[in-house]
């Protein structure tokens, strides 16, 4: 009677346990909800950063006449402006069955990024090259961020069996979308394929595709003509050293370091890698570490023509702090980073730079994108990245600034005084070094904070944002009391476009900076050029440049490390406001 108990009680266990598993390939998979209003209004104040759309999901993009799908998964640990994992099956498999059987949808659980699979077309790649189309539109689909808030620059593609010579195919007609590469399996990459590629100029006329680098990892049981060549490309187009170093079945190629670069907007971190594997039956233990260990180690990021990589360091490993206050009900959070010279000197008054992210962006994505951490270290300040908080759009609600004023959403003004407060209390501040800088919709809010708060803000520097609002110029918190010096950076082919004779906010948004500031007219003022940057100074009476506005040759809606390190150099290092609240410029009176 007994074992006729346990034997029931174990298929009991064994029904629950395989009822608890979700079965995605037998389950239909639904397409994104649209109720955009809805999740907006439902926002928590509290937790306003959760994602409001998780799971998996199915897509459809068109390339000519013909319409095919791919499958999106969000998990739960998702945010914002979250890594991108591109992963294309092998021939006869879904998208469904893959994610179930790879072991990826545990790992994305596990490191928050999102995980897109296109799908092979009625089952099978199509091995010539043009399999790139469909491959572009999935991308260009996801970078909508209707449903979800993708970082366009941390997004690495992968490939299984023939899914391999797919991925390392639009790795090679799309380097500057991709921050790593691996496949698993053989690859079939023709070398007139390469050579065609060879022929085509990237973004840069002068640098051809195939020397736009991308980290790879290719991974097979063997190494036949076509993957040997495939091999070589990539060697050549990172500039990797010929010489491997082993670690156990693996041959790893270093970058050479040796470059006239100063490897601060670009680093020389795209490795190649070999690994003698059997890829016939998935590993997930050894995917894991294809992405602990090799893809999340560097990230891309925007460029004046081709697109940048770096190594990611992330908010631990830039020694960033997350700190949280509620302000008027909703939960408001920022990281910030004190130099290590305030550990053994705590008593010296610390500058202060409070760096405003772009539209749609977070905090978190900055810290590796301008990399203020490393400027706050070497000039001895402190640096604070405020968080943005999610207002509608078109799709699920993004991180933005309430640069209007909007009542019904979170008053950003009160949220920075709060923030500096909170900053104050806790360290020493140097109160007449206080500046803020932003790019895009964070310029804005710069600009925002430089109207509303002179009294706290001694400059502000941002990039490729104006105030597009005329409303801003009439809010009833603009403190016209104090004279802010205020440089704006734009790109030649920015939004809106960079000249002020093409750019009518631009113009109207210098203007208003030249009457506040006293200085001469938008029409008297000197130019200068320093490479790719067209400078634009207006001073006031006592030769004090007060307003700056900077045009740089080609390039477009984005920023730099080096424009960080620009503006703290070249701008904020030379103003301090006294405490009577008066301006002074390299140790004089401003006016």
């Amino acid at each position: 009677m007994k074992r006729r108990f346990w034997s029931f009680l174990m298929i009991c266990v064994i029904a629950i346990s395989l009822v608890s598993i979700p079965n995605l390939a037998n389950s239909t998979v639904p397409a994104f909800p649209t109720n955009f209003e809805e999740v907006t209004n439902q926002l928590d104040p509290l937790d306003p950063m959760k994602l409001p759309y998780t799971g998996l999901y199915e897509q459809t993009v068109t390339i000519g006449n013909l319409t095919r799908t791919f499958k999106a998964y969000i998990p739960e640990s998702g945010v914002h402006c979250a890594s991108s994992v591109f992963i294309l099956p092998p021939n006869g498999e879904t998208a469904a069955d893959f994610i179930e059987g790879s072991g990826w949808m545990e790992i994305a659980d596990k490191n928050g990024f999102y995980l897109f699979v296109p799908e092979p077309f009625e089952g099978e790649w199509k091995q010539d090259g043009t399999e790139v189309d469909y491959i572009k539109a999935v991308v260009a689909e996801t970078a909508k961020r209707i449903y979800y808030n993708p970082y366009p620059g941390n997004m690495y593609i992968l490939g299984y069996q023939e899914g391999a010579t797919v991925a390392q195919q639009a790795a090679m007609r799309t380097p500057n979308s991709w921050a790593g590469l691996a496949t698993f399996g053989e690859i079939n990459v023709t070398e007139a394929f390469m050579m065609e590629t060879a022929g085509l100029a990237s973004n840069d006329p002068q640098v051809a595709l195939s020397e736009v680098p991308v980290p790879v990892w290719m991974i097979s049981n063997k190494l036949n003509d076509s993957a040997s060549a495939t091999l070589a490309y990539w060697m050549a187009a990172n500039n990797v050293s010929d010489q491997a170093y082993t670690l156990d079945d693996t041959f790893v190629y270093m970058p050479e370091l040796t470059t006239v670069d100063r490897m601060i907007d670009t680093q020389p971190v795209a490795k190649v890698q070999f690994t003698k594997k059997n890829t016939v039956k998935y590993d997930p233990e050894f995917n894991e570490q294809v992405w602990d260990e090799f893809l999340s180690k560097v990230g891309r990021f925007a460029g004046i023509t081709n697109t940048n990589l770096r190594a990611l360091l992330g908010e631990e490993g830039a020694g960033m702090a997350e700190q949280r206050l509620v302000v008027d009900g909703y939960k408001r959070t920022w990281y910030e980073y004190v130099p290590t010279s305030a550990q053994s000197n705590p008593d010296q008054p610390l500058p202060v730079v409070v760096v405003y992210h772009g539209g749609s962006q977070t905090s978190t994505a900055y810290i590796d994108y301008l990399q203020w951490y490393k400027i706050a270290e070497e000039r001895n300040f402190i640096v604070v990245m405020p968080q943005g908080y999610p207002l509608k759009r078109n799709g699920i609600p993004h991180p933005s600034w309430n640069v209007a004023a909007v009542p019904t959403a979170p008053d950003d003004i009160e949220f920075t005084k709060s923030m500096i407060e909170n900053v104050e209390s806790r360290y020493n501040v140097d109160q007449g070094k206080v500046y803020c800088t932003g790019q895009s919709m964070g310029s804005m809010m710069s600009l925002r904070a430089a109207m509303a708060l002179p009294d706290i803000f001694t400059a502000s520097g941002s990039t490729s944002g104006v105030i597009i609002n005329p409303a801003m110029y009439e809010l009833t918190d603009v403190n016209i009391d104090y004279e802010i010096p205020v440089w704006i950076i734009m790109g030649q082919n920015d939004i809106g476009g960079g000249s002020l004779a093409q750019n009518a906010a631009a113009k109207t948004t210098v203007e208003y900076w030249i009457e506040r500031n006293q200085t001469v007219t938008v029409d008297q003022g000197s130019y200068y050029k320093n490479g790719a940057y067209n400078h634009f100074m207006f001073v006031n009476d006592n030769n004090t440049p007060m307003v700056r506005y900077s045009v740089v040759d080609q390039k477009g809606h984005l920023c730099l490390p080096s424009e960080a390190w620009m503006l703290w150099d070249e701008f904020f290092s030379k103003y301090i406001r006294n405490e009577n609240g008066d301006i002074e410029f390299e140790g004089r009176a401003a006016n």
